[in-house]
């Protein structure tokens, strides 16, 4: 990635490869020194990401008897777009043990329920009389059992969209991790979860009620168009992963361009979940990776994401003495 400031006498323009340039007004001491604080720390988290163009990585070294692998992957991703390279599950079928993000708890109901499903209040007064009714309409154009469910009142508005978004894919959306759990299970390998049991409700915890509603709220107001969108999208992103492109989808899932209305511009920092979702798992994985890796040949599979960037799992194994190595795939 090519990071450069270009000088003129009027303004001072930035610039980088996967974001438009913005013009900021040189006179605006304060404002442009912030700016460039932000795109200096900006520019120094994607620098440091290994920019080899893979979503496959051999780990080696530091005294490592046997040899095992990370691997990303992609969630959601339509279905006809799933591919794993046979290079990919050559080493998948040769490693004793596989490593995922997480796996189907012992008690799945139970944890299903305690994810999406609220004590107070309840959706009707947490959407509002518009949203609820426009929520309504959409699951009954479906034809969605969920209406009749007794706790329908007390569902989340994110899982109620994702029941939207069921509805509308149907069995089109899966995850790559999936097709990789299945072929596990059917091999008898050996399964284990890299997050905590308690990561899971952390998670459910990250958007607040309000914030969920307000989203649910934004989809249904222009539903065609958002789900044109959304397909769009995923398309385009699945096309990078396929190509491997890890520096891109790290940076379109961390940074967001934000438009300052005071100034009229806008400028680039990176989105506040970053650091729980992908910062902090990384460095809370790192010790059970490493002691797969130490004791038997481990795959790890999990989030694309989570490879690159300088607090990435390669960033991180490096800084420990391995040798991560990208295998290219011709997809």
């Amino acid at each position: 990635m090519k990071w450069f400031f270009h000088f003129k006498e009027e303004a001072v323009t930035f610039v980088d490869n996967n974001f438009n340039s913005l013009n900021l007004k040189r006179n605006n001491f304060y404002f442009l020194f912030f700016l460039v604080v932000s795109f200096s720390s900006t520019g120094q988290e994607i620098a440091d990401t290994a920019f080899e163009k893979t979503i496959f990585w051999r780990i080696t070294g530091n005294g490592l008897k046997d040899t095992s692998y990370l691997f990303g992957t992609m969630h959601p991703i339509f279905r006809e777009d799933v591919y794993i390279a046979n290079k990919v599950l050559y080493e998948f079928s040769r490693s004793t043990a596989i490593y995922f993000e997480n796996t189907l708890p012992p008690n799945p109901d139970s944890v299903r329920i305690a994810l999406t499903t609220m004590k107070k209040p309840n959706l009707k007064s947490l959407l509002g009389n518009i949203c609820y009714k426009k929520l309504v309409e959409k699951l009954e154009s479906y034809n969605d059992p969920i209406l009749n469910d007794p706790l329908f009142d007390r569902y989340t508005p994110n899982h109620m969209n994702a029941r939207i978004m069921k509805n509308v894919f149907g069995n089109k959306l899966t995850t790559i991790d999936d097709s990789l759990m299945i072929l596990a299970r059917m091999n008898d390998k050996k399964i284990f979860a890299l997050d905590e049991p308690e990561v899971r409700e952390r998670f459910s915890d990250a958007t607040t009620l309000d914030q969920q509603a307000t989203i649910l709220y934004d989809l249904l107001n222009d539903f065609e168009k958002n789900i044109s969108d959304y397909y769009r999208n995923l398309k385009g992103i699945t096309g990078k992963y396929l190509a491997g492109d890890i520096g891109f989808i790290y940076t379109r899932n961390n940074f967001v361009r934000l438009n300052n209305n005071w100034s009229g511009r806008s400028f680039i920092i990176r989105k506040s979940s970053a650091q729980e979702l992908l910062d902090d798992r990384n460095k809370n994985w790192l010790p059970k990776i490493e002691r797969a890796c130490q004791s038997q040949a481990s795959f790890f599979a999990f989030g694309v994401s989570h490879l690159a960037g300088m607090k990435g799992v390669i960033s991180l194994l490096r800084k420990k003495g391995y040798t991560v190595t990208p295998i290219f795939l011709n997809n």
